[in-house]
């Protein structure tokens, strides 16, 4: 009788041991373990086993380093120690968070808790070969894709990483004030960069050709950038100065106080305004004995290639007639280029 309730212990207590055992490697290979196992790697920073499992593509953008910045910033240690939630329905997502054929069991989802905040969510992929029988990935919250337009004579860094202009997907825009170009390969045109998602605010910085710094304008609502390659405090008093000349001249051309030889040294030849000015009448303005100018002040002035620009102008056009004199508050928007060394009206607006 001894030796049977010897055996019966013996029996129940190996029973019991394999029954611990089993708990226990189960206990080793379910998500929590898994999970735990993966913030343990991220405390002590082995940033080489995270690499192994992570469904993460770097690119100039997102490198690792902005990944582990990611998870660092997102999963800093808690006191308290996270807590894990599983997503109701199993289903097959990457980091990128694009939706793959749902229903698949090997995958899971969670989401991770720091105390009752949710702080990020992790992907977890079956794999008896993994040390917890489950492969983990970090699924990360991007930032809005930004959209970047600038001259093409601007060079554009996005976190020091300068854009190619003729990369793939970058959009070449026509400039609506050089649309009279006649030259339709030299015109300036306005690149436009679509950007991918980042893991962090990028920073974004421009040149232009002479290594100056651009004005770089971001909004970070409509999550767009725009560029503009200013004019230096010469080339604004060089550039004013043909804008003055050409705008005067048109002004008193219009009231038939300048003739069309003088005007057409300011212009492009063979242009739309070229043309309208050859064919202007002149009989619809009132007779008078003088002109001149007041007030005159110039903004807007940019940089729109390495031999175009553009800009405003405004002033009081004086008109003196039997004693009175008349004041008209003239506004021009002018676009000029370059032709054999010598700045030439382009295009001309009234505003």
């Amino acid at each position: 009788m001894l030796a049977l309730f010897v055996l019966l212990c013996i029996f129940v207590a190996i029973t019991l041991a394999l029954l611990w055992r089993v708990l226990t490697n189960y206990e080793a290979h379910t998500p929590r373990a898994a999970l735990d196992h993966y913030f343990s790697l991220l405390d002590s920073r082995d940033y080489d086993a995270i690499k192994q499992d992570a469904d993460f593509t770097p690119s100039d953008w997102n490198t690792w380093d902005d990944y582990f910045a990611y998870l660092e910033s997102t999963f800093g240690p808690s006191p308290g120690g996270f807590t894990y939630r599983r997503f109701s329905a199993p289903e097959t997502l990457s980091s990128s968070g694009k939706d793959s054929a749902p229903g698949d069991a090997q995958t899971q989802r969670y989401a991770v808790f720091d105390g009752e905040r949710e702080i990020g969510q992790m992907l977890l992929y079956e794999d008896p070969d993994a040390a917890h029988g489950w492969r983990v990935s970090a699924l990360p919250e991007y930032k809005e894709a930004y959209t970047v337009t600038a001259p093409g004579h601007a060079q554009v860094t996005v976190n020091n990483v300068p854009l190619d202009a003729e990369g793939e997907g970058v959009k070449r825009h026509p400039l609506d004030d050089f649309a009279a170009f006649p030259e339709t390969s030299e015109a300036p045109v306005l690149l436009e960069y679509a950007l991918e998602p980042t893991l962090h605010e990028p920073a974004f910085s421009a040149t232009g050709p002479d290594g100056a710094d651009c004005v770089v304008e971001i909004d970070e609502t409509l999550h767009t950038v725009e560029v503009r390659v200013p004019l230096t405090g010469e080339q604004k008093e060089e550039y004013g100065g043909y804008m003055q000349a050409a705008a005067q001249s048109y002004a008193s051309f219009v009231t038939d106080d300048n003739s069309l030889q003088e005007l057409q040294s300011h212009l492009y030849p063979d242009t739309d305004l070229a043309f309208r000015m050859a064919g202007f009448n002149h009989d619809w303005y009132l007779e008078h004995e003088g002109f001149g100018f007041e007030n005159i002040r110039m903004d807007n002035m940019v940089s729109c290639s390495e031999t175009c620009f553009s800009g405003d102008i405004h002033f009081d056009y004086l008109i003196y007639q039997q004693g009175v004199v008349h004041t008209f508050p003239t506004s021009y928007h002018m676009s000029f280029t370059e032709r054999d060394g010598q700045w030439l009206l382009l295009e001309l607006q009234v505003r």
